[in-house]
């Protein structure tokens, strides 16, 4: 009797792994990727995606649209990197990715278009970076990631807009942008970068959104001819960090928003112009390098105002007798 059940059990399996084995199997298909080339381009198709690789042709003006009858969707890392020929690219909708150092050292591009109907992404780090010419960009509303240093020493550079939909902000962004006058960033980040404005000799203007709440070390370093902080430090910032202001040589006032817990050291380094500075009453934590690197003569007859009976107010008493301190 138990053969018979065992019998019956092995011939019941056997039947569903022989139903198994006969029903078809889904394949994937996987295309490998393949590169290509002509005498200006090289590039690389994988299904629908086309990636520039190499421009190697010398003319002034490019067009990045298609390859291979194909829309080129990303342009690879240092694609451009070092031509010293291109002045103007235009720059097609298909493309949702610029990479790093694309266009790194194009000393002598001073046009950047974009196709009003693209989908680009991200740029990447240094992806313009030591472009020397390049007066003016619009970045596309699309874009949500800009990386470190994207625009660094684009130094004739003289406004620029992020726009709404940017998440991510790499930094030193715009450092060493040194024409920089004006600059707007809508895009909802919580946290200025470090070094975002670094070296910005003639920045004058910044507009920036309220969703910030740290404001990123040396972010306004060497920044010579900011003369306060209006506009600078948006009403929701909780932390600021070090050397923020340092250098920063015609500052006269600065003024911390009524949010800011926490002050890192030497955010006022040589700063030789500072007559006022209003500390508010959240502040819970401050540098004992508050004030460093300011010079003596500046100590002397700074002012600093701080709520009565504040914890900013009693540490400003007790820290500098040549300071000024008015409570209010």
């Amino acid at each position: 009797m138990k053969k018979n059940c065992f019998f019956k059990l092995l011939a019941s399996i056997l039947a569903a792994v022989m139903i198994i084995t006969m029903l078809p199997v889904a394949t994937t298909q996987t295309h490998a990727a393949t590169k290509k080339s002509n005498d200006d381009w090289e590039w690389e198709v994988d299904g629908k995606k086309v990636t520039v690789l190499k421009y190697k042709g010398d003319a002034s003006s490019v067009k990045v649209s298609k390859l291979g009858g194909k829309a080129v969707t990303k342009i690879a890392s240092s694609a451009f990197k070092d031509n010293k020929t291109l002045e103007k690219v235009q720059i097609d909708k298909g493309v949702t990715e610029i990479g790093s150092y694309a266009f790194y050292g194009c000393e002598n591009l001073t046009t950047v278009q974009f196709n009003k109907k693209i989908k680009l992404k991200k740029i990447d780090s240094q992806a313009f970076a030591y472009c020397y010419s390049l007066e003016k960009i619009t970045i596309p509303a699309s874009v949500t990631d800009i990386e470190y240093a994207a625009f660094d020493n684009c130094q004739s550079l003289t406004s620029i807009t992020v726009p709404k939909n940017v998440i991510n902000l790499g930094s030193k962004v715009f450092g060493n942008c040194f024409s920089l006058k004006e600059a707007t960033i809508k895009g909802e980040i919580k946290t200025l970068p470090s070094d975002t404005f670094y070296n910005c000799t003639y920045l004058e203007k910044v507009t920036l959104p309220t969703t910030i709440t740290e404001i990123g070390s040396c972010a306004y370093q060497n920044c010579y001819m900011l003369t306060s902080t209006d506009g600078l430090i948006p009403k929701n910032v909780k932390k600021i960090g070090s050397s923020v202001f340092s250098n920063c040589l015609s500052l006269t006032e600065a003024t911390l928003p009524s949010k800011v817990e926490e002050v890192e050291s030497s955010i006022f380094n040589n700063c030789k112009m500072l007559e006022t500075v209003s500390l508010p009453k959240s502040l819970k934590t401050i540098s004992n390098n508050f004030f460093y690197g300011i010079p003596d003569e500046v100590l002397r007859y700074l002012v600093v105002k701080a709520p009565d009976g504040s914890k900013a107010a009693k540490w400003v008493e007790n820290k500098d007798e040549r300071i000024t301190l008015k409570t209010k």
